[in-house]
This record gives structure tokens, sequence and C-alpha cells, in this order.
């Protein structure tokens, strides 16, 4: 079921599983773990690969059959959800993730994950060399798979986090353990936690994430227009509000939003278009005529940014 959260996500944590069951062969021997590897692998990728094709064909076809988003089917988003060769070859793109890795995960110029590769990598046993070098690969997989992704958004890091974490604690626990006794262990663990949070509290990326941890995040002023001057249950037309969902989902209203200048085409095949009846512009000097159905006319309402629509007959 968790393949369903962000199908993104999986492949991460599907090679995971597959180093976890490696480290179980190397541990006891593959005439004795093969069997149990096999089984558990199958039961918990199989299923969950099939949730994923079942629900990206669903969602494909709605997005087929509706022109406002039929850009966006799995067959035209190669280049964005992968990204392109010349990309990869872009230095920059590479320091802009690595740069968010540093600030909000790992703390500063990654010390942690070379630490942590280095104790996987140099491990006095095989299979917790294994297991170190699962997560390390855990952590690279995804964004080189889903590079654009990870380049243009920095949300994405949500799906390696455990991975950066758990490289970066193999690192402190490394260190640590080159102290002679107890209480030096403890006294060199607090610091180099201290500085890895202390450091990345206080980076730009660090600043940003805990103002939003601790400030309410206030409702657009749209939100109290459309609340209050709109009937519950209307629906909306949106204009230049590009992506952003906050206005229906916070307002309770079903709304289409056009991000294009021309809505002829998603009339066409829209059904009962005399159900819109209203339509708010998120840019001052948006023209709502473009987007209105065939037949429909725009009258200001009298709040600023929000028209009544009138149908025909």
């Amino acid at each position: 079921m968790a393949f369903l959260v962000k199908v993104t996500t999986t492949p991460a944590f599907v090679l995971l599983l597959g180093v976890s069951g490696l480290a179980v062969i190397v541990q006891r021997g593959l005439r004795q773990s093969w069997r149990r590897v096999v089984v558990g692998g199958a039961v918990a990728v199989v299923p969950g690969l099939a949730m994923v094709a079942a629900w990206t064909r669903y969602a494909d076809h709605v997005k087929a059959g509706n022109p406002l988003t039929v850009f966006l089917v799995s067959s035209e988003l190669g280049d964005w959800n992968f990204g392109t060769v010349g990309q990869r070859l872009d230095i920059t793109s590479y320091a802009t993730i690595w740069a968010r890795i540093t600030d909000e995960i790992a703390g500063p110029y990654a010390l942690t994950l070379f630490a942590g590769l280095a104790f996987a990598a140099l491990g006095p046993a095989l299979v917790d060399r294994v297991r170190g070098l699962g997560w390390a690969g855990a952590m690279v997989v995804a964004p080189f798979l889903f590079f654009n992704l990870y380049v243009h958004h920095s949300y994405y890091l949500c799906a390696i986090v455990p991975a950066v974490v758990m490289l970066a604690a193999l690192g402190i626990d490394g260190l640590v353990g080159l102290a002679r006794d107890r209480s030096r262990r403890v006294v060199l663990a607090g610091a180099v936690l201290l500085f890895v949070l202390v450091n990345s509290a206080i980076s730009p990326l660090g600043r940003n994430d805990i103002k939003e941890w601790h400030e309410d995040a206030r409702a657009p002023g749209a939100v109290h227009v459309i609340s209050t001057y709109t009937e519950p249950g209307a629906k909306l037309i949106l204009i230049g509000c590009d992506w952003d969902p906050v206005l229906p989902y916070l307002t309770h209203r079903d709304a289409v939003m056009f991000r294009g200048k021309d809505g002829r085409a998603y009339w066409d095949q829209a059904g009962d278009a005399t159900e819109y009846g209203w339509l708010y512009a998120c840019k001052d000097d948006a023209d709502p005529k473009p987007y209105l159905p065939p037949g429909a006319t725009a009258t200001p309402s009298g709040q600023k940014a929000l028209w009544r629509v009138s149908h025909a007959g």
C-alpha cells in the first residue's frame, strides 16, 4: 500500500529490500535463505507494483479524457520525470540537490555522509558492509533515476530522508567508536549531533523549515471572498491560479482551473457547463472571456476578482 503514496519513492526502497535479502544470504548462506528471500521479496514487491501499475493506468485514462490534462499522461512525462542526458551532465543540477541534502538533513559539507560511507565500506563484517552500502544506494538511486524532479522540487527529498539519516547515523556511530572509553563516546556523540543540528537549523533552508513549523500558514484572502459570496456547493472557474489547489480545498468548492489562454476545448466535452456560476481570477489583469463556456457572460460581482457567470437560455 505504501507504493501508492508516492510511486517515485518505490525504487529506493525496492533496492533496499533487495540489499536486505542479499545480507540474509551473506549471513546465513544461499541454501538456507533463498526461499525466505524470494518469498519475502515477492510478497512485498509484486502486489505493490501491481497496484502501482493499475493506479497509473487508471490515472492516465482519466487524464487522457480531459483536454486540460492530456499532456500529463505518463507517456508525455518522460523528460519531466526522468530528466535528460544533458541535464545529468550539468554539474549545477547536482549542486542543487546536494545543497538541499546538506542544508536540511545531513549537516554541513555532508561530513556525516562521507564518514558513514567510509565506515560502511570498511566495516569488519561483510554483512554490515552490504547493509551500509545498501542505505547509500537507496539515497542515490531515486535522485539519479528521477533526476529532473529532484532538481525542481525539494520535497522529493522526503523519499530518501530515512536513507540519508541512516547513513549519517552510521558515520556518527563510526566516529564515536574511535573514542577509547564510554564517557568520551557520549561527549563526542553529543558534540557531533549538536554540530549537525545547529548548522542545519541556521542554514537558509533550515531556517525556512523551522519558520514553517512554528508559524501557521494564513489562508489567502480569496478564501474568505469565495466562502462568503458564493453559495455552498457552488462550482468555480479559476483562472491565473496555476496549479494551486488551496482555493477549492479551503472553500469546499468544486472548480476547474485553467492555465492556458483558451478554455473552449474543455467546455466542448465538459457536460453541463451551466453548473459553473462563478469565476475567480487570481491575477488582477486576467480577462475572463476566453475561459467561459459558449454563450456565457461574466459580470463583476462587486468583490475584487470574483465574477458572476450567466448562461444563455
